[in-house]
C-alpha cells in the first residue's frame, strides 16, 4: 500500500486510541506512519523483500528475515518517539542532547551486535553483551524504573568495554598482518 494511504488509514483507526492514552499527538502520529512503512521489509508483507528476492532469485521470506534483522533499529526507533519525545525535539535542549546521544549509540551497539560484525566478526558472548548495553541505553529516563540512570551507565559502560576490546585486538592484528617496508 502507498505510505500516504497507509498513513491515513491508521490515522484514522490507530491514533486516536493512542492520544486518548496520553501520548503527544505528534510523536504519535510518526510513531504510526514509521510502523506502518516498516512493513515494507518485515514478512509477511515484505513487498520490498518480495522484489529483491525475485532479483536476487533468493526466497523472499529468507530475505524479508534478514531484512528484518538488519533493519531491527527500523522497529525500535518508534518506541522511543513514543517513550523520549525529546527525539522529536521536544524538551529542554539538556534532555534532547541526551535523548539524541543515548539513541544513536544505543542503536549503533544494537545493530552492530544483531549484525554480528564490530571491526570484525563478533562471537556470541560479545553480541549478548552489546545488544544488552545498546537496550540498557535505550530505556528513557521517564520509564518509571528507579536508578534508571544507572542502567544508562551501565549500559554504555559495557558498551564501551566491547567496543574497546575489539578494536584493540582488531587494531593489533591490523598491525601484525602489515608488510615491514624495505629499506
Amino acid at each position: 500500500m502507498p505510505s500516504a494511504a497507509l498513513y491515513v488509514i491508521l490515522a484514522v483507526i490507530v491514533a486516536p486510541s493512542l492520544v486518548t492514552l496520553g501520548l503527544p499527538p505528534l510523536a504519535v502520529h510518526l510513531f504510526i506512519f514509521y510502523m506502518g512503512t516498516s512493513s515494507f521489509i518485515s514478512p509477511p508483507v515484505a513487498l520490498g523483500a518480495f522484489a529483491a528476492g525475485a532479483i536476487a532469485k533468493a526466497d523472499p521470506m529468507i530475505v524479508g528475515l534478514y531484512a528484518c534483522r538488519l533493519g531491527v533499529v527500523i522497529f525500535i526507533v518508534p518506541f522511543i518517539f513514543i517513550y523520549s519525545p525529546a527525539l522529536l525535539l521536544m524538551g529542554s535542549i539538556q534532555e534532547i542532547v541526551i535523548v539524541v546521544a543515548q539513541s544513536l549509540v544505543g542503536l549503533a551497539v544494537i545493530a552492530a551486535a544483531l549484525s554480528g560484525f564490530l571491526f570484525r566478526k563478533l562471537n556470541w558472548g560479545k553480541r549478548i553483551l552489546l545488544t544488552i548495553g545498546g537496550f540498557a541505553l535505550l530505556i528513557p529516563l521517564r520509564a518509571g524504573v528507579p536508578h534508571v540512570v544507572l542502567l544508562n551507565i551501565a549500559g554504555g559502560a559495557v558498551s564501551i568495554l566491547v567496543i574497546l576490546w575489539e578494536w584493540l585486538r582488531h587494531s593489533r592484528t591490523a598491525l601484525a598482518v602489515q608488510p615491514v617496508p624495505e629499506s
